[in-house]
């Protein structure tokens, strides 16, 4: 099977030398030209591939098999999960048009029955996932796990079970680094937390209450801000996360991929649901709280203008309908 043979490349290339391998890694600076190790594309399968595949909605058995022979387990298992996602979304869209129709914004029913179908879909996912890895012969293997060539030991200790020296850091020394999530979770809120307060005040201000000449584009500005600033912190705080992985000094490769994945996701969901949780947090139930921030919008307006002449506004009144706006885009 070629992904088996790929695979076997890779560890001979990527094992440190005294397990055998070459040694090369894109993160050690003994290799700094080095940005990834990957095999060739196959252009004739890949086209012929993209002909089948055009032709087609949904995956079958026989995909799934060639996927596997061709980029290993982990690939199939991931086409897998999303063709049996794909069939099960059929159910809440369907709920949801009917919900839409028949039962209005907000519904109850349309909770619970995601709630509900939320539970069927992770549980056939189970069983559909042993059912794959038996059939592959996969069955279990996540507990070999490989070791990362950039692990830092600092001393060998005997395997209580088979005897044989094992490299060491020591578990209170990772658990004082893994401490730093905590301020590092506490720097995501405040940097995209802060963000989110400066562009939905703004945005407020300019819709809800400013009434002067160009309301119709500078609407476009709190937009801009989120455009602009939002991928830049993002990517200042994806770099500290990875830092910060680095430095909790994993011994393998599985450990350090789902420690860093928790801090991604963490930061994906601030990103793309913390004005979501500002609308139906802090605007509507405490709206009058952002008065001050008003206020500050206007006077710098005011103040941009270079006129004495006070600006055109309007009372400012929360408009609960918003969030309902907000749901339909996040979701």
């Amino acid at each position: 099977m070629e992904a088996e043979r790929l695979r076997l490349v890779y560890q001979l290339i990527t094992r440190p030398e005294n397990e055998g391998g070459a040694g090369i890694s894109q993160a050690s600076s003994k290799w700094k030209y080095v940005v990834d190790v990957f095999p060739i594309h196959d252009q004739p399968f890949n086209k012929a591939w993209i002909q089948k595949w055009s032709k087609k909605y949904l995956l079958d058995d026989s995909d799934l098999e060639d996927i596997r022979c061709k980029f290993g387990e982990s690939v199939a298992f991931y086409f897998a999960f999303l063709g049996c996602y794909f069939r099960f979304l059929a159910f809440p869209a369907a709920l949801g048009l009917g919900a839409w129709v028949l039962l209005g914004q907000f519904s109850f029913v349309y909770g619970l029955g995601c709630g509900l179908w939320t539970v069927v879909f992770l549980e056939y996912w189970k069983k559909k996932e042993v059912d794959l890895a038996v059939r592959w012969g996969v069955r279990g293997v996540s507990a070999l796990q490989l070791p990362r060539t950039q692990f830092e030991w600092e001393y060998e200790a005997e395997d209580a079970v088979t005897g044989e020296p094992v490299k060491v850091y020591p578990y209170m020394k990772r658990l004082k680094t893994q401490l730093l999530q905590i301020p590092f979770a506490i720097a995501c809120v405040l940097v995209l937390g802060s963000l989110v307060v400066i562009a939905n005040s703004l945005e407020i201000f300019i819709n809800q209450v400013y009434d002067g000449p160009g309301k119709q584009y500078l609407g476009f500005l709190p937009t801009m801000i989120l455009v602009i600033f939002t991928p830049t912190f993002s990517a200042v705080l994806m770099s500290a996360a990875n830092a910060l992985t680095e430095k909790e000094n994993y011994d393998t490769v599985d450990a350090h991929k789902a420690a860093l994945i928790q801090k991604q996701f963490v930061l994906n969901f601030m990103t793309s649901y913390m004005a979501l949780v500002f609308t139906g947090f802090v605007y509507i139930p405490f709206g009058n709280i952002l008065l001050p921030f008003l206020d500050f919008w206007r006077r710098t307006a005011q103040t941009l203008t270079f006129s004495d002449k006070p600006l055109p506004t309007q009372q400012f009144r929360i408009d609960p309908g918003r969030i309902s706006s907000q749901m339909f885009y996040c979701t």
